[in-house]
């Protein structure tokens, strides 16, 4: 999952296009951290994510799995979805407060060509 352009910038992206849209030093190190964050939070909710596949598998499997339980394990499955995607919203709304209304234009241009 990633970010819309120009709305939602992909921290990630704006790094990758930082020469072309002229980042200053401090934008630079701002949505470094915000991307390194976002890299740490999305290999987290990774981890928790397939540790809840494998509960479920692992229910079904030994066939100990109840209604109750397979509501359960969803709903949670529901919850890490919803909190992942706030991650990447978070990263892309707090990307997009640093960049200039310029900057967000010459992305969304090499977007387009890229």
């Amino acid at each position: 999952q990633t970010c819309a352009l120009p709305i939602y910038p992909s921290p990630e992206k704006v790094i990758k296009f930082k020469k072309d849209i002229n980042l200053t030093p401090v934008q630079i190190s701002k949505i470094t951290a915000i991307n390194k964050e976002l890299h740490r939070k999305k290999l987290e909710m990774g981890v928790i994510i397939i540790h809840n596949e494998r509960t479920l598998d692992s229910l079904f499997k030994y066939n100990k799995l109840d209604n109750g339980s397979l509501i359960f394990y969803t709903n949670r499955y529901g919850l890490y979805q919803g909190e992942l995607r706030n991650a990447i919203l978070q990263a892309c709304l707090s990307t997009r407060v640093l960049l200039t209304q310029q900057q967000v234009h010459k992305l969304e241009a090499l977007e387009k060509t890229n």
